[in-house]
């Protein structure tokens, strides 16, 4: 067994979970409010929201739409 995966296995042992934390930021939370509201008036384009509400790019206002629901 590779060193690396001791290590994680040893770290899962003790309760340890790695990665990034699953969620939005507090901030995130209100835009991703703000997105679905503007997305589900059907009065805007995806592309229009995201220039709107400054997201970088079409996956990350799915993205945000998908942690509303």
């Amino acid at each position: 067994m590779k060193r690396p995966v001791a290590g994680m296995e040893a770290a899962r042992a003790r309760g340890k979970v790695g990665g990034r934390p699953k969620g939005l930021t507090k901030k995130s939370k209100e835009l991703a409010g703000l997105a679905a509201t503007l997305y589900l008036s059907k009065e805007y384009t995806t592309n229009q929201i995201c220039e709107q509400l400054k997201v970088g790019t079409k996956a990350t206002l799915y993205n945000y739409l998908d942690m509303r629901v």
